[in-house]
């Protein structure tokens, strides 16, 4: 991953061929690190259980003891990596109209589950960037910090169980192989190709993107079918569209006479994570539609996972799920031979999982992923 650290001292009021001031700033030291978190939400009442011995060996980055005080104490927030902090630069001279570019460049731990943000937990990654000004006399200026978010995404399917393991000194290790250098002439590249990372991982969902086939579920009551409902069967992702159909022409003991569907996700932490009773989410609601099917032999909707709601994940700290669910309003035929009495209404629930993926950063709404900018005044 390469970060760019550009220090500045901007001027837009100056006009050409006004001669400079002796103003002038020192950039005491500029370094920069790498860390990851997840964090459980106190609303929902979890607690990571505090590894008092790994603390220890995987101390705590002061951007994230400064920005959650008193959390990973209280099992709130548990870091899953630091990488070593490197140097940008000391002693840089500064002056108006200057302008300085750094890269500092790193490769994160492999088996990384995907950047997260739940009701009941979180992943986030972020790059790390500590200034401090030269004093004068013997007062020395506070060291300033800015985070810069990474977001990481799983090359894997998303219902691939991913590992929280941590990496530190006393736990698994990772050579981070961090580096920062200048940047010349505006590469930042440092003259060599830019890395284009491994092509051998095809993109999982390209061959099943335009197939149109349908998944049947036949559902039954009492031994009479009740409808045959379609799902269009292919990988689903965020911000795509995909097609259900109901199909009541082979309907015998039941006249279904109104179909509620909602798209749900579940969220909830894993047992072994938390100090207390595990923490679980109340059902989010993404979709609903209500569709009056009596006088219907057939009927199809589209519908659409919202771009921005998180894809599946299951991880080892916890798993968010989704659902497609179908609450049917039925009234007993007549003309059947079944336990209920005739024109007998009754509601039936019934569901099926499913598998969503996220967006693609190029794939987002409106082109290609904005550029992550973090800024610092150090006025």
């Amino acid at each position: 991953v390469r970060s760019l650290v550009r220090i500045s001292w901007p001027t837009p009021g100056r006009r050409p061929g006004v001669p400079e001031n002796d103003k002038s700033v020192t950039i005491r030291r500029c370094e920069a690190h790498v860390v990851g978190w997840i964090r459980v939400s106190s609303k929902q009442g979890g607690a990571l259980r505090v590894d008092r011995e790994g603390a220890k060996t995987n101390p705590t980055s002061p951007y994230l003891a400064t920005r959650f005080p008193g959390e990973r104490e209280a099992g709130k927030m548990e870091q899953l990596f630091r990488s070593e902090t490197v140097q940008v630069c000391a002693g840089a001279l500064v002056k108006p109209g200057d302008s300085r570019s750094y890269v500092f460049e790193f490769t994160l731990p492999p088996e990384l589950p995907p950047s997260f943000t739940g009701s009941c937990f979180s992943i986030s990654y972020g790059v790390v960037v500590e200034t401090q000004l030269e004093g004068v006399g013997n007062i020395a200026p506070e060291p300033r910090q800015v985070q810069l978010p990474i977001l990481v995404l799983s090359k894997r399917p998303p219902d691939t169980l991913h590992p929280i393991q941590v990496y530190c000194p006393g736990g698994a290790q990772h050579a981070f192989a961090a580096s920062a250098r200048p940047v010349e002439h505006g590469n930042i590249n440092g003259g060599e190709p830019s890395e284009r990372g491994n092509q051998e991982d095809e993109d999982l969902w390209e061959e099943a993107r335009h197939v149109r086939e349908m998944k049947r579920f036949m559902i039954r009551r009492n031994g009479f079918l009740v409808v045959c409902f379609m799902k269009e069967d292919k990988p689903l992702r965020c911000g795509e569209p995909f097609t259900v159909a109901f199909d009541f022409s082979e309907a015998g003991g039941y006249l279904c006479e109104e179909v509620t569907l909602t798209l749900e996700t579940e969220e909830a932490l894993a047992p072994e994570f938390c100090a207390a009773t595990p923490a679980v989410a109340p059902g989010r609601q993404h979709f609903a539609r209500t569709i009056l099917t009596a006088n219907s032999i057939s009927e199809s909707l589209e519908l659409v996972i919202p771009a921005g709601a998180p894809a599946t994940l299951r991880s080892s700290l916890g798993e968010l799920s989704w659902a497609l669910r179908l609450k049917l309003v039925v009234r007993a035929n007549p003309d059947a031979q079944h336990p209920n009495a005739p024109g007998e209404r009754e509601e039936l629930n019934w569901s099926v999982p499913l598998i969503v993926a996220g967006v693609e950063p190029g794939e987002l709404p409106g082109g290609d992923t904005p550029s992550q900018r973090s800024r610092l005044l150090l006025a």
